[in-house]
């Protein structure tokens, strides 16, 4: 407040120093210069409104609607959306002075005459509301909210009309100067502007949201799958318990204890390969460690040992002493799995299967510095166009087979940076070497 006795005139100013050192120099600032820079202030607030998520365009309006009704000083801003192909107007907001609060909205009917005026105006004020200029929007909304003089601008968006804000007066002779029409034009500028905006960030959350669906979806697709990888894997091991089952029923009672032995390796395989559903649904990284070939063949021997009985043969020879490579002991174990139960298949009733571990041969064309572990039979053999297929999800040539052994064992070496070669030729049987980067 001023010091007592002060008064002002409109010939004083402001001392040059700044402080009120007497009272002889204090000019009045002309009200319409008040009223400028109140525009000016409710623009910048206009300008600084952000959509900053999905849920903010009605926050926006609002903010919008408020900031207009306290610079023109009206009882009420509105904010429509045009319909498309239509005489409708939607209101998106009203703010009323009164109350301070958003009234609720809904869609105008009859508001043919005062869009058609609107296309082609900046702004427009009207002070006589009449069904005669403007047609049923005077009934059906002016009238019931007891609105004596409008000023309206359009919203327009890609060089069109698409919607209009409102600035309604309910008080008697109430009229709209030349600041308030150009504060008004200016305010739906940019309220296009706030609506782009939220196209946009609307946009971007619906192609993020399609992209987490699509994620998820792929993942699900994705468990799936590894679901039945996992459960033919576990159905193999099944096969070798039902094996050794019989066998302990057959046993005399001093070979109980090597029978019991091998289901309890065969049952903790079958846990590891459960782990790894759990590892997937958890989104944890895939083991990644240090392993020694000959000691998961080694491992698995009892069990493949209850695969080849009567004329099957199962022989192992590996060349290197130090054989550890780059994968984690499941994924061997499911590779060793597949493919020496392909192997046993093809061979039938009789032949031989063989478990090779080597160092690259140059017909492997794999790279340099890695293991190979291999897997050859005697069997039937592949024809050319099975070759081609033969990695391929859900083939086979098996009449109970799910084509998922060696799509296994093909993603697995690409998994740790590996290769798979296959060669085969019908009659004489099948070799796959797979190389694992050596540790």
């Amino acid at each position: 407040m001023f010091p007592a006795g002060c008064t002002l005139n409109d010939s004083d100013s402001f001392s040059d120093g700044g402080a009120f050192d007497n009272c002889s120099k204090i000019a009045v600032v002309p009200e319409a210069t008040y009223r400028g820079l109140a525009y000016e202030t409710a623009r910048l607030k206009l300008a600084q409104i952000r959509i900053e998520g999905r849920q903010s365009r009605q926050r926006a309006y609002g903010s919008l609607a408020q900031i207009s009704a306290e610079a023109i000083g009206c009882d009420r801003v509105s904010v429509f959306s045009m319909l498309a192909d239509s005489d409708a107007l939607t209101t998106d907001c009203t703010y009323v002075s009164k109350t301070k609060q958003c009234a609720p909205g809904g869609q105008i009917e009859g508001a043919q005459a005062l869009i058609e005026i609107m296309r082609n105006r900046r702004v427009a004020v009207f002070e006589e509301l009449t069904s005669q200029n403007l047609g049923r929007f005077a009934e059906t909304y002016l009238a019931p909210n007891a609105v004596i003089s409008l000023l309206c601008a359009p919203v327009l968006r890609e060089g069109r009309c698409t919607g209009l804000l409102t600035f309604e007066s309910c008080a008697k002779g109430r009229s709209f100067g030349q600041e308030q029409l150009a504060f008004a034009s200016s305010a739906a500028d940019l309220l296009a502007l706030i609506l782009e905006q939220a196209a946009r960030v609307e946009l971007e959350a619906a192609l993020h949201a399609n992209s987490e669906l699509k994620h998820d979806t792929l993942k699900m697709q994705a468990l799936a799958r590894l679901s039945r990888v996992v459960a033919h894997d576990i159905n193999g091991l099944l096969t070798v318990v039902g094996v050794v089952a019989t066998e302990l029923a057959l046993a005399p009672d001093g070979g109980t204890l090597a029978w019991a032995d091998d289901l309890r390796k065969v049952v903790e395989m079958g846990r590891r390969l459960t782990e790894s559903l759990m590892t997937f649904s958890a989104d944890r990284p895939p083991l990644q460690d240090s392993v020694d070939l000959n000691a998961i063949v080694n491992e698995m021997l009892p069990v493949f040992r209850n695969l080849f009985t009567g004329k099957r043969t199962l022989n192992i020879a590996s060349q290197l002493r130090e054989a550890r490579v780059f994968a984690d002991v499941l994924s061997v174990q499911q590779v060793l799995l597949n493919l020496v139960t392909n192997a046993r298949d093809a061979i039938g009733e009789v032949g031989t299967v063989t478990v090779r571990i080597r160092e690259p041969q140059s017909e492997d064309a794999l790279r340099v510095g890695a293991i190979v572990l291999e897997v050859e039979d005697d069997g039937v053999g592949m024809d050319e166009e099975t070759q081609l297929r033969a990695a391929e999800p859900y083939f086979s040539t098996k009449a109970v087979g799910h084509g998922l052994g060696l799509s296994t064992v093909f993603g697995i070496a690409q998994r740790y940076g590996g290769g798979v070669r296959l060669s085969s030729s019908l009659g004489k049987g099948t070799r796959i070497a797979v190389a694992l980067q050596r540790r």
